[in-house]
């Protein structure tokens, strides 16, 4: 029973691990497009980059709740 639980932590910790260099991957990459899109303008600001991702999931979840409401709205339409 505890050989599952080690593999089950191993495994969550895999994925966490998996998620933070995605994550930092992201965040190079983001920085590095800001700077050749704003004129080749070296060190740009960490602010900006955090900015410049929340307004893409702000995006996203915009279009996933638009989706969502349409998905209910068609349900009682259908219910009616």
């Amino acid at each position: 029973m505890k050989c599952s639980c080690f593999f089950l932590t191993e495994d969550k910790e895999t994925r966490q691990n998996l998620l933070l260099e995605a994550a930092v991957f992201k965040v190079v990459n983001r920085q590095k497009y800001l700077e050749i899109t704003q004129d080749g303008e070296q060190g740009v600001e960490k602010d900006d980059v955090i900015v410049s991702l929340l307004a893409d999931l702000q995006q996203e979840q915009d279009q996933e709740s638009e989706k969502l409401l349409n998905e209910m709205q068609d349900k009682v339409t259908d219910f009616c």
